[in-house]
């Protein structure tokens, strides 16, 4: 039969955890009820990260609700704000009929569930109608710590709901990821929202193997100017030319703290392929703090590793390290590396290309719940002098060969404007500043070198980055910055406000 009213709350299990039985079973029902909404490549596995949750969801709605019924769920929060594996469920349609989404609970701050870090969330429909935004959005917060114990009544007045309004956030395709902003702050979104005029990348990837990339520099054993005969390619997108000093240098492979242990090694080996690397913890707003030392042994212009016999040939040492790991370096679980291996020597790595040796990189952290950006370009090394700083595959980056264009761009990453932007929409997921977020939804101009607001925000995040490698504050220029970004978008000095007061929540 059917029913006036269904709440409950569904097994929340990701399609990958899934048995395969389970999931050939079930797959018709996924495309019948149009939750399958990614490419055919993507969709065959699922996407993925689709929630078994989203389909029970909508059969239930479907088998067990009467028209006009009210249907509430316990969910995870992951179906409002991810693209790809949530646009199914925020279809909020089965062929002809509705579903309106009354309204939306945010628990994840709260962690309902004990011992769980689940993004819980709970979401009110109707049968029948059609979903209007924005839609009621109320975000719970804990004041207080509360034991699971507690009497609900005791438990409900330790928390706080603060409510928002929730808008998909492309205004042309009501399956984008929703945008959760207090409601009079929602045209502030819609000014800054767009496509990026910029192309994002992640930094560089070892497929699970940092243990044997990542080296810790013991010493310069010697060094010497040699003539090499070094592939066309490389010379061009690492700007050398054949006649380089080689350092022979002392070092030990990074292996604590590592998820795949491998074998600790200390031995001799060229600096040609030796980068500095940066991490998550080494960027700051508007400074990277330190840096430690990858090999990066990929080539960025064919997209597998650099030609092995040329490796052996030229640089020996290097060569005979990496073949002491070669059964775990042909072991990685990454597929994407696992493909390449398939057409490229044991070594290779992934997500490197030409754009990883932009002369200039607006970097920043892939993950959190606030961007933190700035400018890298090259740094003088001790050990291996003057060299590109690489972002490892936790930060992502805009590279551009104009300094100028790098700070401009900076700025405007660094800004509360975006920072309202990105929070509203991935705020603490691991989504929060991939390339594809930032692609999609904060539209930046294309730097013009002419326009007197565009040099002022360089000019600014320049004189932000000198003010911070003094380790001094820089409060006073990035309120200066959020003035010239509202300009920028134009946002009022009452909108800009609104959009520091929203942060606060």
């Amino acid at each position: 039969g059917k029913f006036d009213y269904v709440v409950g709350n569904p097994p929340w299990v990701l399609w990958d955890n899934l048995p395969n039985d389970y999931r050939k079973d079930t797959q018709e029902l996924w495309k019948d009820y149009g939750l399958f909404t990614l490419p055919a490549s993507q969709a065959r596995h699922g996407g993925g990260k689709k929630d078994i949750s989203i389909l029970f969801t909508y059969v239930c709605a479907d088998r067990y609700l009467k028209d006009s019924g009210t249907f509430g769920f316990l969910i995870t929060q992951s179906v409002f704000k991810t693209k790809g594996a949530g646009e199914g469920f925020r279809r909020f349609t089965k062929k002809d009929v509705n579903l309106k989404v009354v309204e939306a609970h945010d628990f994840v701050d709260v962690r309902p569930f004990e011992g769980t870090s689940n993004r819980t969330a709970a979401v009110i429909l109707k049968k029948g109608r059609k979903t209007v935004y924005p839609v009621k959005y109320v975000v719970w917060r804990k004041l207080f710590d509360i034991d699971h114990k507690e009497p609900f009544e005791t438990a409900f007045k330790k928390l706080q709901s603060i409510e928002m309004a929730a808008i998909p956030s492309d205004c042309n395709n009501e399956l984008s990821p929703w945008i959760t902003v207090p409601r009079h702050a929602v045209h502030i979104v819609q000014k800054v929202y767009g496509k990026n005029e910029y192309r994002a990348y992640a930094g560089i990837y070892s497929g699970g193997a940092n243990g044997v990339y990542w080296v810790r520099i013991l010493d310069v054993i010697i060094q010497s100017e040699k003539t090499l005969d070094i592939p066309l390619s490389l010379r061009k997108t690492l700007n050398i030319g054949e006649d380089i000093l080689v350092r022979e240098l002392l070092v030990e492979n990074v292996t604590k703290g590592m998820k795949r242990k491998v074998k600790k090694v200390k031995t001799v080996i060229e600096d040609f392929f030796i980068y500095p690397l940066i991490k998550s913890k080494n960027v700051r707003k508007w400074k990277i703090n330190g840096y430690s030392y990858t090999l990066q042994m990929q080539d960025p212009v064919q997209r597998i590793g650099v030609n092995e016999e040329w490796v052996k040939t030229t640089f020996p040492k290097t060569y005979r390290y990496l073949k002491g790991f070669e059964k775990e370096l042909n072991m990685r679980k990454s597929s994407v590396v696992r493909q390449l291996l398939q057409r490229g020597p044991f070594y290779t790595m992934y997500a490197v290309g030409e754009y990883t040796y932009a002369p200039y990189k607006v970097v920043w952290n892939r993950m959190g719940s606030q961007i933190t950006s700035c400018v890298i370009s090259k740094v003088f090394d001790d050990f291996i002098g003057e060299k590109i700083v690489l972002p490892e595959n936790v930060l992502a980056f805009i590279p551009t060969d104009d300094e100028d264009e790098a700070h401009y761009i900076c700025a405007i990453m660094n800004s509360s404007v975006t920072d309202m932007l990105l929070r509203s929409i991935a705020k603490g997921t691991k989504s929060f500043g991939t390339p594809r977020i930032v692609e999609d939804t904060i539209r930046i101009p294309l730097y013009d070198k002419n326009n007197e607001l565009h040099r002022k925000l360089c000019n600014l995040s320049k004189k932000a980055h000198e003010i911070s490698q003094k380790d001094k504050n820089t409060n006073e220029i990035e309120e200066e910055i959020d003035k010239a970004v509202a300009v920028l978008y134009g946002i009022s000095e009452k909108d800009l406000h609104t959009v520091k007061e929203t942060l606060l929540i």
